[in-house]
């Protein structure tokens, strides 16, 4: 009789399931949803997040097709073979996102990858596919986009100049009022230094001035001051500017507020009214009594 040593041959089986072990609590410990799945959708693998999101058991979901369970369309796993048709080479993982009940019956919405799988000879053998629940980012996408939406809203709607500044200077926001006032584009502003753009043509000093402020309220500093600047048809105009820091939770100044109220014909109406006090006062001065006589 021949005998055959097979101590080798259990020893690398013994390895192999050592390995398959290791490799299934590994992919059983992520929090991803992970499942391995036929052309036709049949799934012959699910990990225990998946188990636990689905509220059902290994035994329960392996052998029924992801189009089944709504895992995926029947468009969407089109365009997986259309795309593989292509061949192995000109094939990537794939993005996509759907609803999928979970186990306490809520809707969460599920962005899956799945990676296709090829034999030696080329031909699809399966889909590796991974999800994660990102219900709560895109609730907080859209909470943010309707955020940014109301703040222009209201920020393009006031009559003062607003912009927004990095503490460094340079200019990240400013409403449509400012823009009309000097006939500017946003593309052309958003991103220089504010000192550097056009509504600071007016005087010499203005530039150094104003980087000078910025610099001052980049530390910290509520700075307010008047300050002549140009239109967009080149006549001055006098601003009640300000710049306000805003600080984080440490204290640290993270942006600056810009503010600029023309006040222009409210300075002329003072200057006129205090004018006219001073005539009246010198003509009481000059003629006595006429006051008097007037009131009656």
């Amino acid at each position: 009789a021949n005998v055959i040593d097979i101590s080798a041959r259990k020893h690398m089986e013994a390895m192999l399931t050592e390995r398959e072990q290791t490799i299934r609590v590994i992919v059983d410990t992520q929090t991803e949803l992970i499942s391995r799945w036929l052309p036709d959708s049949t799934l012959t693998f699910v990990n225990q997040a998946l188990c636990r999101f689905i509220g059902r058991s290994e035994a329960e979901l392996l052998g029924r097709r992801s189009l089944a369970l709504r895992w995926i369309r029947e468009d969407e796993l089109a365009r997986l073979h259309r795309a593989i048709e292509q061949g192995p080479r000109h094939v990537k993982p794939r993005q996509r996102e759907n609803v999928v009940v979970d186990a306490s019956g809520c809707s969460r919405l599920i962005a899956w990858t799945e990676t296709p799988e090829f034999d030696a000879d080329g031909k699809l053998i399966a889909f590796q596919s991974t999800g994660r629940d990102v219900t709560e980012a895109r609730q907080a996408e859209i909470a943010l986009k309707e955020s940014e939406q109301r703040f222009k809203a209201i920020f393009n709607s006031m009559f003062q100049f607003m912009s927004v500044l990095s503490p460094s200077g340079l200019l990240l926001e400013i409403n449509d009022t400012a823009l009309a006032f000097a006939g500017a584009q946003r593309e052309e502003c958003l991103g220089r230094y504010f000192w550097d753009t056009v509504w600071w043509n007016a005087t010499r000093n203005a530039r150094a001035d104003l980087q000078a402020s910025i610099e001052q309220a980049a530390s910290g500093q509520f700075i307010r001051y008047a300050v002549e600047v140009s239109d967009r048809s080149d006549n001055k105009r006098l601003l009640d500017f300000s710049i306000k820091p805003v600080c984080d939770e440490s204290g640290a100044v993270v942006l600056l507020i810009v503010e600029g109220r023309d006040i222009t014909e409210t300075r002329q109406a003072n200057e006129l009214a205090a004018e006219q006090q001073t005539r009246f006062k010198a003509l009481g001065n000059n003629i006595p009594g006429l006051i008097f006589q007037l009131c009656w």
